[in-house]
Parts: C-alpha cells; structure tokens; sequence
C-alpha cells in the first residue's frame, strides 16, 4: 500500500512539474518585428518557361511559342524585368504596404503567402468585358461604379517573410480572332491559374510564363 501511495504522489508531482513547464513556455515573449521596413528588388527567376495553349491545347514547339510573341514590344516583355516594376516596397506594418507615397496596399498573411490589396478610383470603367484575359489569372480586377467614379480593387500574391519577400508577376498574350480579332498582351502582379485553359474558344490562343521577383 506504502508503495502503491508513494508512486501517486510520484505522478501528481510529475504532472504539476509538466503543466507549470508548459505554463513558462507559453510566456515567452515574441520579438517584435522592426516596422517600416523597406526592400528592394535584386533579381528575378523564372517559374516555368512560356507556355502557350491553342483552344485548351497545349503547344509545345518552341518555334510556335517564338513566332507568336515576336510582335510583342519590349516594354510588355521579360526583358530587364526589375525596373518594370516597383523599385521598392514598404511594410509600413504587418498588414499594410506602400510602393509610393500615395498607395496604401492591405496585407493578408497565410503562413508564408500573402495577398495584398490596393484599392483605387478612375473616371472610367478598366473591365472590358470583350478583352476577357484576366480570366486566366488567379486574382482578377473588380470595379464597381460609383457616382461618376469607378472603385476599383486589385489584388497579387508574394511569398516569404517582411524582409525577404517573392512577388509573383506575369507575361502574358492573348489573342481571341473570332470577336474583333482582340489582342491583348502585357506584364502584370499576378499568377496563373491553370485551370481555366478550359475557357479558351476553339481558336483563342494564349501564352503565359510566371516569374518570382525577390525583394529584400
């Protein structure tokens, strides 16, 4: 019996000894994490190479790919990539980023991937519904009218920490002949969404390639 009580009194001890330990552990203090902090672009790398998709086929021969893109200026292109976008950004907080004195971004942060938001205003409508491209992005523009302004609200992903951050950005072309033989082409803050190659007309031609820029 001795020996029966000597070890309960063993166990309680042992299981007080735990949750006063465990106790400590959850006081300590997080560093605080210095605000503003500024980053810079530094280099780009290439996500996967151009890819281009012919009514939701996929075609391969580079020749194609090549041919296709060749009427596309340089300044919608890949070519020196980092001084098409901004030259820094900073974190002004944890949820909120600026590029310049008059934009004020929103930070959402999922682990290692954030979304950011910018909201602005124009005197027209940047939706046309007939050059349909953003439709094969992953975050598209919403505008909304309002009086004689339009709201509009934007959104790109980035990945990584507030000192050493990716931003995803995209080439792209798009060509839909059957309706007004539109043309659309450019570079953007955005990803691709795969998915919706589905969406393309039996004739709809698109290419697209993604890049990370790294900022830190």
């Amino acid at each position: 019996m001795k020996i029966k009580y000597l070890k309960r009194i063993i166990l309680v001890c042992f299981i007080y000894s735990f949750a006063l330990t465990g106790c400590k552990k959850s006081n300590v203090e997080v560093p605080e994490i210095p605000f503003p902090i500024t980053v810079y672009p530094t280099s780009y790398t290439a996500k996967f190479a151009m890819k281009m998709f012919v009514g939701g086929v996929e075609i391969t021969d580079a020749g194609k790919i090549t041919k296709f893109m060749a009427n596309v200026p340089a300044n919608y292109t890949s070519t020196d990539l980092l001084s098409k976008f901004p030259a820094s950004y900073t974190f002004t907080s944890k949820d909120s980023l600026k590029f310049s004195a008059n934009n004020n971004f929103f930070v959402a942060k999922t682990n290692d991937r954030y979304v950011i938001t910018y909201l602005t205003t124009s005197s027209t409508n940047p939706v046309n519904p007939l050059v349909d491209y953003e439709k094969f992005f992953v975050f598209q523009t919403k505008a909304v009218p309002n009086g004689s302004t339009v709201n509009i609200t934007r959104q790109f992903a980035a990945y990584g920490n507030y000192s050493n951050f990716k931003v995803s950005v995209l080439n792209y072309k798009y060509r839909k002949p059957n309706i007004n033989n539109v043309t659309a082409y450019g570079l953007a803050t955005n990803e691709f969404d795969p998915t919706t190659v589905s969406k393309l007309g039996p004739t709809d031609t698109l290419a697209v390639q993604e890049f990370f820029i790294d900022y830190k």
